[in-house]
């Protein structure tokens, strides 16, 4: 143990390194938030963008060479790749041009078909379509080539696949600008040459990802984790009355602390993170978040960690009273971290299944870490009551927190009965350890405690999140009342200024006799086709003459009037032309309204549209749609709408009734039922109107699976937490038990291997098999569409747009009606690689990519003459398979390039993959499960002989009767233990025999000693009475003084005779001696009083809670006036001394005597303690040998040790009284 300075050293020392770490932390934030980090940005930007420039240049360089050898059909097909990993890791693009027609371009990433325009001498940062970019020109022969690197995006879109971010290579926050501006910019970004080309924008908060993100919280961390430090240093050396103090102080300068950064919002980084962002729920005013729940749950565990260090060192028993208290701020605590978890459960959408868990991010990880800690805290708090716990009324004392948890947790939680019993599991196993066991916890009695938690948390996250889930359901299905389709919605508002200034559709409806089919058919197929397919189309042609027949009425009403009113009373505006219908009768209608005009002539389109019945056609990719407009709360769900009692509108896996006959009746809006392995909401929104909302139930392997995933997540942070309360308990149990451990790690490291091993190769293989499942699916689609497409345009020459036949107005809805029956989306390229039609125009519309064919698709399909090619392209961060292949007519000859991007359904593709995958993972966390359970069992019943071996060589003591192991089995662990039993019995014929010579010898020297003793005192008396006689024999007058003076020796010879007897009978049989409950410092100042008279100086230093044991109170003060006498007696005559005596009643109580007397000589003292030897001149030397004897009889010791600079030291250790 370090000394009371070098301890009180070392918490300053950690306080310093506390707030060091804080200083840093505001520093770091002050300094993030200054214009120097502004001009740090601006300096790291422009070395990398020239670095990127320098890269540029070398390849148009590299370029250059080439043309002037070859043409760009002959550029080689490695540098094709070169450019396909130029586009893709430096963003760095290539076009070249002879005169104004484009001969080769390295990317489909820009829209625009001719960037020469854009391109000047005086003129290199360019906005485009979908980004800001750097371009470079060169001229070599009769070809310019430009080079353009991307400074940034610029999509008209955001979601999760299209930001505006910076070029990778940049490494600057997406919030940083750009401007064009290079006069008098503070942060001007200049090219190689030193001239300014663009300047960066710092006008807004610069918002901070990755590291700078985490440096702050991480920082702070550490500086509560040195404050713990040394609060822990501390509390092992102040005096007791300011432990507590020290305790608090610690806790409220924490809370302090926190409670300053969230009301001044300072650090500002610490509060962009999500966890300072997150609204949980609210207590009137005050907005809890993540980070609340984290900062007070470290707080609650750090506080009770160090109080439990405090109470261990005290180890004190309580009163009845006393525990009770205890055991009451134990249900407090426990009910109060229950409360707040089932509360956060309610209010957030945190779940134990793995995809939602790592969906929520850090937020999800905060909340499991926080919950872990709280429960661990409980742990500490409960291990330390039932420590403390008075032994008289102990079962009462059980029974009464048992009861008053029960009474509590009634009143304030929800899933009362779990709570208790969790309650009362982890108190019986804590008694179970603590009293009956009387051990520290071990590996199994931890992984006890996390499944004892982690059932109880998989529980009530099931049970809450059920509630919660049912509360968002019936939001769902009222919104499915109303429901809107976001995606056709977003559709819809483009088609505004499409159709209102269609020409052919003009021409049409002022034509002589209006060919009401025609026009039917062609807004069709032009504009409802692909993902509104999926709508029923009603259209109607007015003028204001005309009239329409209502039914059931059937009576006519002006036409414009009728659709006038339609509009006012059952609509709402979504764009300039088009509304959203609000009926209620199962399907999602819209309505939209073309005004005309002509001369004097009007006419109106009105379009009317009704979502069908479980269509099933291309869905839109998500990757056209704003983050705004993407609502995925659906994607789970099945479900059906019934209108007067018949089915309308279903989607989703679930198979419906046709009608509602077979449900059942119920009162009211809401009414819930399990069938068909889901779950189900009935929601009827009016007598007419069924709505059913539907989803998987969750099943046992659910559960064990979300159980699992928990308690290894919680196994690493139980473990910190938990074990570094009893650490060095811990740490002694592991390195007995160091055996088992080994092979409990080797079994489990083994299992784990293979497992992961093999789930490895079996991952590779499904994804392989995933890959040739889809290529095969692309293959087929690919094959139908080609042959549909060769049947239409296998009489063309040449392809245009404007190609149509009696079917297809144009080539777009040729590919559209294509894309519907195939449920892929389809682009037609030109035999130049300029797109002639798409399926899905938005994506071109909208300058999400280039309406150019990607370079090496089209290398491979012109230049080498692929029949087929398959590669991954990617638009933003949006990755997915692309298919092409060349269309031929009649005659053989090449007239377009046909492309199936699978970007449309690309996240049904990823989902598959990943539920499957995580099928697997699922499967094998289970195994692993098992094989932890296997080895810890195995590795107990390997070790359990060798254990039963440990403790029986532990509890073997020479002179008692050691019981053999009874072992049945006949293997390696058997011959081990025969041989046991053997050495058992031969120790047991030694001890006989040696107890026999040892009483041998034990006489002999008694008997040696008896003599030396009593020839000690015999001499003198010999003498006095031989010189006695001589006197009587010579002189007839005998000297009276003489006579007495002679006769006065010779007594005192026979009273040390008489001495010495009495000492030998002493040491020889002591007396047997009563054990009661003494303080120490009592006969220790009883001692010392007789000491008064001397010239001694008594210093002493007792301890003020008293030093309590179990001793004879006479024996004790026996012992301490041998010492005591020792210590007078070791001055020299005349000389003042000291004897200072400490006494320590923690723990092991401690008792030092020391002097600073002549000393022992080193060459002596371990001789000290023997019966018969002494350092003065009088004596018998067995005072030191009785006082050894009566320390050691009550489990005591005693040592001798040193003083420095002199002086001798005597340190006696004492078993506490409890």
């Amino acid at each position: 143990m370090a000394s009371k300075p070098d301890n009180i050293r070392q918490a300053q020392a950690y306080f310093l390194y506390a707030c060091l770490f804080i200083v840093i932390a505001a520093l770091l934030d002050i300094y993030f938030t200054s214009p120097a980090y502004h001009q740090l940005l601006h300096r790291r930007f422009q070395e990398r963008f020239l670095q990127a420039e320098n890269e540029l240049e070398l390849q148009l360089d590299e370029i250059t060479s080439l043309l002037n050898n070859r043409s760009p059909d002959a550029i080689p097909s490695s540098k094709h790749l070169d450019f396909r990993r130029l586009a893709a890791k430096q963003k760095i693009y290539f076009y070249i041009y002879q005169s104004d027609s484009v001969l080769l371009w390295s990317d489909n990433r820009i829209p625009e078909i001719d960037i020469l325009p854009f391109i000047t001498d005086f003129q290199q940062f360019i906005q485009l379509s979908n980004g800001w970019f750097y371009a470079i020109s060169r001229n070599v022969k009769e070809y310019k080539v430009i080079g353009l690197l991307l400074i940034k995006d610029n999509y008209v879109i955001q979601n999760q696949y299209l930001t505006n971010e910076f070029n990778p290579v940049f490494q600057i926050p997406a919030s940083v600008g750009v401007r064009s501006n290079v006069f008098k910019e503070k942060f001007l970004i200049k090219n190689i040459h030193g001239i300014g080309v663009f300047s960066l924008d710092f006008s807004k908060p610069v918002r901070h990802k990755g590291i700078n993100l985490v440096l702050i919280p991480l920082f702070l961390l550490i500086a509560v984790f040195f404050f713990a430090l040394a609060c822990y240093r501390l509390l092992t050396q102040e005096h007791a009355g300011k432990k507590s103090m020290l305790i608090l102080g610690f806790a409220s300068m924490l809370l302090g602390l926190y409670l300053v950064i969230r009301l001044t919002g300072f650090p500002t980084l610490l509060m962009e993170l999500h966890s300072f962002q997150d609204k949980i729920f609210g207590v009137g005013s005050i907005s809890f978040v993540p980070a609340d729940i984290f900062v007070f749950s470290l707080i609650a565990y750090l506080t009770i960690y160090l109080v439990f260090t405090r109470q261990k060192q005290l180890d004190i028993t309580r009163t009845f009273g006393q525990s009770i208290l205890q055991g009451i701020i134990v249900i407090l605590f426990f009910n109060g971290a229950s409360y707040l978890f089932e509360h956060t459960l309610t209010h957030t959408n945190i779940t134990y299944n793995i995809t939602d868990l790592f969906a929520s991010g850090m937020v999800s990880i905060i909340f499991i870490t926080s919950f872990t800690m709280l429960f661990s805290g409980f742990l500490l708090l409960l291990d330390l009551c039932i420590r403390q716990a008075s032994r008289q009324k102990f079962v009462l004392f059980c029974f009464l927190i048992v009861v008053a948890n029960s009474f509590v947790t009634y009143f304030v939680l929800q899933e009362r009965l779990m709570s208790v019993l969790v309650f009362m599991q982890s108190l019986l196993l804590v008694i179970y350890i603590r009293r009956i066991l009387r051990r520290e916890f071990g590996y199994f009695h931890i992984v006890l405690i996390l499944g004892i938690f982690s059932l109880y948390a998989v529980y009530v996250t099931f049970k809450i999140g059920n509630q919660r889930i049912a509360n968002t359901e019936k939001q769902l299905a009222q919104s499915l009342a109303v429901e809107r389709d976001k995606v056709a919605e977003l559709l819809l508002r483009d088609l505004n200024k499409k159709i209102a200034f269609d020409t052919t559709l003009y021409r049409q409806l002022f034509a002589q006799g209006i060919d009401y089919p025609w026009i039917y058919k062609y807004v069709k197929k032009r504009y409802f086709s692909g993902y509104l397919d999926r709508y029923d189309l009603q259209l109607t042609i007015c003028t204001p003459d005309d009239s329409v027949l209502i039914k059931p009425e059937y009576r006519f009403s002006p036409c414009f009037a009728f659709f006038d009113s339609v509009i006012q009373r059952h609509t709402e505006k979504i764009s300039a032309n088009f509304y959203f219908l609000k009926n209620y009768y199962g399907r999602i209608g819209y309505f939209g309204i073309f005004p005309y005009k002509h001369l004097n002539q009007y006419v109106n389109v009105y379009l009317q549209l009704e979502s069908r019945f479980n269509t099933d056609v291309l869905g839109y990719p998500q990757l056209l749609l704003s983050q705004y407009d993407n609502n995925d709360q659906l994607k789970k769900y099945s479900y059906a709408k019934y209108y007067r009692g018949n089915i309308s509108y279903q989607s989703g896996s679930f198979i419906y009734n046709t009608s509602t006959e077979k449900y059942p009746d119920f009162p009211g809006k809401f009414h819930y039922e399990r069938f068909g392995g889901y779950d189900h909401l009935f929601y009827r929104p009016n007598p007419e109107v069924l709505i059913i909302l539907s989803r998987q139930s969750p099943t046992l392997v659910d559960i064990l699976v979300s159980f699992s995933y928990l308690f290894i997540i919680n196994f690493f942070l139980f473990n910190f937490m938990f074990l570094l309360a009893n650490q060095k308990t811990i740490k002694l149990n592991i390195l007995q038990r160091g055996f088992r451990m080994r092979i409990q790690l080797t079994i489990i490291g083994t299992l784990l291997f293979s497992l992961l091993f093999v789930a490895g190769i079996t991952v590779y293989f499904i994804l392989q098999q995933y890959s040739r499942k889809y290529y095969e699916t692309f293959g087929e689609k690919l094959q139908s569409i080609y042959l549909e497409l060769y049947n239409n345009l296998s009489q063309e020459q040449k392809l245009s747009y404007i190609w149509h036949s009696d079917e297809y107005s144009n080539l777009e809805s040729l590919l559209r009606h294509l894309s519907s029956l195939f449920s892929t989306d389809i682009h037609l390229y030109g035999i130049d690689g300029r797109l002639i039609a798409s399926s899905r125009s938005e994506i071109f519309e909208k300058g999400i990519c280039s309406n150019r064919i990607n370079p090496l698709a089209y290398y491979q399909l012109s230049k080498n003459r692929k029949t087929e090619f398959v590669q991954n392209e990617w638009i933003g961060r949006q990755k997915y398979f692309s298919i092409y292949t060349p269309l031929v007519n009649r005659q053989g000859k090449v007239i377009a390039y046909v492309n199936l991007p699978y970007f449309t359904q690309q996240s049904k593709l990823s989902d598959e993959i990943s539920t499957f995958l995580l099928a697997i993972i699922n499967v094998y966390i289970i195994f692993i499960m098992i094989a932890v359970t296997i080895a810890v069992v195995t590795a107990n019943k390997l070790t359990r002989p060798l254990l039963i071996v440990q403790e029986s060589i532990a509890r073997m003591k020479l002179g008692k009767g050691n019981v053999k192991i009874e072992y049945h089995s006949q293997d390696e662990l058997g011959n081990l233990i025969d041989e046991y039993n053997k050495k058992v019995e031969e120790l047991e014929h030694s001890v006989e025999v040696l107890s026999r010579v040892e009483r041998e010898s034990a006489w002999r020297e008694m008997a040696r000693q008896v003599a030396h003793e009593i020839k000690n005192p015999l001499t003198p008396i010999k003498l006095s009475i031989q010189q006695l006689q001589r006197r009587m024999q010579t002189e007839q007058n005998v000297d009276i003084e003489y006579f007495q003076k002679v006769m006065q020796a010779i007594i005192e010879q026979i009273d040390n005779l008489s001495s010495i007897a009495t000492a030998f009978s002493s040491l020889a049989q002591m007396p047997v001696p009563r054990k009661d409950k003494i303080n120490l410092n009592h006969i220790i100042e009883e001692v010392v009083t007789l000491y008064q008279d001397s010239k001694i100086n008594f210093e002493l230093n007792l301890d003020e809670n008293g030093c309590w044991i179990m001793a004879d109170k006479e024996q004790m003060r026996r012992v301490f006036i041998n010492l005591i006498n020792n210590a007078v007696q070791a001055f020299p005559a005349g000389e003042e001394g000291t004897v200072g005596i400490i006494v320590q009643g923690q723990n092991k109580r401690m008792v030092i005597v020391e002097d600073n007397g002549t000393g022992v000589p080193e060459t002596i003292r371990d001789k000290l303690f023997q019966p018969n030897f002494t350092t003065k001149t009088s004596g018998s030397g067995l005072g030191l040998a009785i006082c050894k004897s009566i320390v050691e009889y009550i489990g005591g010791s005693i040592r001798y040790e040193p003083r420095q600079p002199k002086g001798s030291r005597f340190v006696l250790t004492f078993p506490p009284a409890d």
